[in-house]
């Protein structure tokens, strides 16, 4: 059992505008079953970046073998021939859709060891992006794909606590299911992980900070436990976060407000006025002493 995931890691999904056929890409051949009766898998997920399906028209699938002419790949429960340079007979294929914009390819091979290229074309209305797996069987076509962000940061006063939420997308063709764990022993930093995460959709990773008791900068890194295999640092399949917490000492306690203005009839102590009045100037009315000598005597 083999399965292949693209693009790889270091170029991230296949990005295309609205309306355009992708360039072709070269993918390994894998077929399973007897000799007779071989099968090639692909599993393709169209992605709009939303934390949710696109929607939208199924993308065109193109699949050509040993240099032969791109066809067409029609929908189930039509079949398309794919034919090499020659016109001999390579493969029978069709695809159905799988919902949460994930599309099946099924090939079915007359003849094994060939090239093969895979060409996309966007038939929505704006820019998509796409990954796909493909197997020698139907279940490892279902691969999920892990994208972290590199780095997230927190700021908090001496011993409190502080917690972020970041998305955390599946990308891939399967569910993802991340796992507890990934941070060193007696790690500042606690991490709780989201439910399993289906295509085209995100969970919630939160991540809380316990300020030490002195200020100074936290540095820790976090290393997802999760089912895909293919995800390691990297701009495009990542599954660590560089976690940089910065503490500052609590703040300085505001001041005291200032005492009320005193009441009307508030005794003078420079004389027998107690007609004083609060006013913009703050000086009695009758008198036109200062707010200082109406206080108590």
């Amino acid at each position: 059992m083999a399965f292949q995931v693209y693009p790889k890691a270091s170029a991230g999904p296949l990005t295309v505008a609205a309306g355009v056929q992708s360039p072709s890409v070269t993918f390994q051949e894998l077929a399973g079953g007897p000799p007779d009766d071989r099968v090639m898998f692909l599993r393709l997920v169209k992605l709009a970046g939303t934390c949710a399906p696109p929607g939208g028209n199924a993308p065109g699938i193109t699949l050509s073998a040993a240099d032969g002419p791109p066809t067409q790949i029609l929908k189930f429960p039509d079949f398309s021939t794919i034919r090499d340079a020659r016109g001999t007979r390579i493969a029978d294929a069709t695809w159905d859709d799988q919902g949460d914009g994930v599309f099946r390819v099924q090939i079915y091979l007359t003849r094994q060891g060939s090239t093969w290229r895979l060409g996309i074309t966007n038939n929505d209305t704006a820019l998509r992006q796409f990954t796909w797996v493909v197997a020698d069987n139907e279940p490892e076509t279902a691969q999920p794909w892990l994208h972290l962000p590199r780095t997230l940061t927190f700021e908090a006063e001496v011993n409190k606590t502080t917690t972020r939420t970041v998305d955390v997308p599946n990308l891939g063709t399967g569910r993802l299911t991340m796992t507890p764990g990934g941070l060193p022993t007696g790690s500042r930093f606690q991490v709780d992980i989201p439910a399993d995460i289906t295509p085209n959709h995100c969970g919630k990773l939160r991540v809380t900070f316990t300020a030490p008791s002195s200020a100074g900068t936290t540095e820790d890194r976090y290393t997802a436990k999760s089912n895909d295999a293919q995800a390691t640092e990297s701009d495009y399949h990542n599954n660590q976060i560089r976690l940089t917490a910065r503490t500052s000492s609590s703040a300085p306690p505001p001041p005291p407000p200032p005492p009320p203005d005193p009441p009307d009839g508030r005794p003078c102590r420079s004389c027998s006025c107690q007609n004083y009045v609060a006013g913009p100037n703050r000086m009695c009315k009758k008198c036109n002493h200062s707010l200082s000598r109406h206080l108590p005597k």
